[in-house]
């Protein structure tokens, strides 16, 4: 396992990326197996495999018996709810954070144990991870990777971080000529140019939801 490539912030990006275009069963298992099958991440029992991802007010979708290779061009219509309404909760609580500092996804981590602190692999050092189990629903899992990675890298998140409100990217591109609700292609985060009515929105420190570290 390549524990740099599979951070939280490669895994979480890789979701929300990926996801732009319909993913199926297939494409889901990839993602699992790349960035979550690892001890650090997942609590399951020793020997198994993920069976099931499930997401509420979508339903369970059973990972079991599949059968069709990545890059096929129609995904699974079963796959379909779980996989878009957990990116859609997903980019509804990052926009919630980039234009309105709202934390919660980050609250919610800690206060259900989603994200705790532990030893790094490479470094040996204390840092954030993420913990959940299987019934973890698909958005949460999602959720508690971005808010591990905020808690190692505030900064990013206090000026860097973006949705774009037109194409739905989630990226560390923000400048003085990307706002924060764009991206590269949406620099202004609208379909026509014209002035910038709003400087990039900035959200807490995140020393107002971050505990003292522990040595």
């Amino acid at each position: 396992m390549d524990f740099e490539r599979s951070s939280p912030r490669s895994a979480a990006l890789a979701f929300m990326r990926g996801t732009k275009a319909p993913w199926g069963t297939a494409e889901l298992l990839e993602w699992i197996n790349e960035h979550l099958l690892r001890p650090d991440r997942i609590t399951l029992a020793p020997g198994s495999r993920v069976l099931e991802v499930f997401e509420p007010d979508a339903g369970t979708l059973s990972l079991e018996c599949n059968s069709f290779p990545p890059g096929r061009v129609a995904p699974l219509p079963a796959a379909r709810p779980v996989i878009a309404l957990a990116r859609e909760r997903v980019l509804q609580r990052l926009r919630a954070m980039v234009e309105h500092g709202h934390m919660s996804f980050v609250h919610a981590a800690l206060y259900q144990q989603r994200l705790v602190r532990c030893k790094s692999p490479s470094t040996g050092s204390q840092v954030w991870c993420v913990r959940f189990k299987e019934d973890t629903c698909l958005s949460d899992q999602i959720l508690a990777l971005f808010a591990a990675d905020a808690m190692e890298s505030p900064d990013d998140y206090e000026h860097r971080f973006g949705v774009c409100r037109i194409c739905d990217e989630v990226h560390f591109q923000a400048t003085v000529d990307v706002l924060r609700v764009g991206c590269e292609a949406h620099p202004l985060g609208v379909l026509h140019e014209g002035p910038i009515a709003q400087r990039n929105p900035t959200v807490p420190e995140m020393s107002a939801v971050r505990p003292g570290r522990r040595k």
